[in-house]
């Protein structure tokens, strides 16, 4: 949760389905999983626009676009992170059939979006289970206004009669960045 009128991180929130509680809703990310993102904080705080284009947000729908300054090592760690984030949720998307978690990550009429939203289609409520066990950027570029961000992700996958299969893939995720200074992923590339 960002403070509008100071621009200052106060929280963080986040709505999480689950079947572990009794409400079946749960409302906050993990502190050990944002531990890198405080150390870089702390070392180098975000500028209003840098903590809007992480959050996807805008003080109102009249303000106008985020101008997006040029790149630098910060905007080629923010694509990095985003992307992090992007595999969290997509974790979850894949396990509870649910397209939805991923939606707003993805670019519009993307490659991105059209291919994951018939890929979640085509296995959603099979029974399947997938269990992300790495997710590392390797490196980040940019070109043309657009973030090329190089993952290892290795995860485990049991189809719906136990069966296991360990992944290990190296993608190219293209990112780029909205109207609103938002990261959104419009291609992703399997090596």
């Amino acid at each position: 949760m960002v403070d509008v009128s100071t621009s200052n991180v106060v929280g963080i929130n986040s709505l999480l389905y689950t079947t572990e509680t009794s409400t079946n809703f749960a409302f906050s990310i993990p502190l050990y999983s944002m531990l890198d993102q405080f150390d870089g904080w702390i070392t180098k705080p975000l500028s209003a626009n840098e903590i809007r284009s992480v959050a996807n947000v805008y003080v109102s729908s009249q303000e106008a676009p985020i101008e997006q300054e040029t790149t630098n090592e910060t905007d080629a760690q923010l694509a990095g992170q985003f992307v992090q984030a992007f595999r969290l949720y997509y974790e979850m998307a894949l396990n509870e059939g649910d397209f939805y978690w991923i939606t707003d990550m993805l670019a519009p009429g993307s490659s991105a979006y059209q291919e994951l939203e018939k890929y979640m289609d085509e296995i959603a409520y099979q029974g399947h289970y997938f269990y992300f066990t790495g997710n590392e950027v390797l490196d980040v570029q940019y070109s043309n206004g657009q973030y090329y961000v190089d993952m290892n992700e290795t995860f485990d996958f049991y189809d719906a009669q136990s069966n296991y299969q360990f992944y290990d893939r190296y993608k190219t995720y293209t990112v780029i960045i909205d109207d609103y200074g938002a990261y959104k992923i419009a291609n992703i590339k399997i090596h």
